[in-house]
């Protein structure tokens, strides 16, 4: 019986050393498993990040004064960019003068520069 007693021993402590091994690796298994997670939280947060960047910046530039966008009212900004021609009457003078104005326009932004024909 005392030689069966240590075999069944030597049987139970194997299967203890297993046990703790699959423990071990399930352990380190889990760990790789939540490193793959948290760096496809770090990635997935700058992927949208970068495609919404790239979607404002091609609204923002290009896609706004499309007259759909204002249609389906993504826009109500005015689209009034290119060349006006304008003419400025002063008071108590009888000159008019003719000035030009250039507008460079995007959604967020507007630039207008003025000038006569005299400046």
């Amino acid at each position: 019986m005392g030689g069966s007693h240590a075999i069944l021993s030597l049987t139970t402590h194997k299967i203890d050393n297993s046990s703790n091994y699959n423990c071990y690796y399930n352990t380190l298994s889990s760990t790789v498993s939540f490193k793959k997670n948290l760096l496809s939280l770090l990635i997935d947060p700058s992927l949208i990040i970068t495609t919404v960047t790239i979607l404002w910046v091609l609204f923002d530039k290009y896609i706004w004064h499309y007259r759909i966008f204002r249609f389906i009212g993504l826009s109500e900004v005015p689209f009034i960019s290119g060349t006006w021609k304008g003419t400025i009457n002063r008071i108590g003078e009888n000159t008019p003068y003719d000035f030009f104005m250039e507008i460079s326009q995007t959604y967020s932004k507007i630039s207008i520069e003025t000038r006569t024909d005299d400046s």
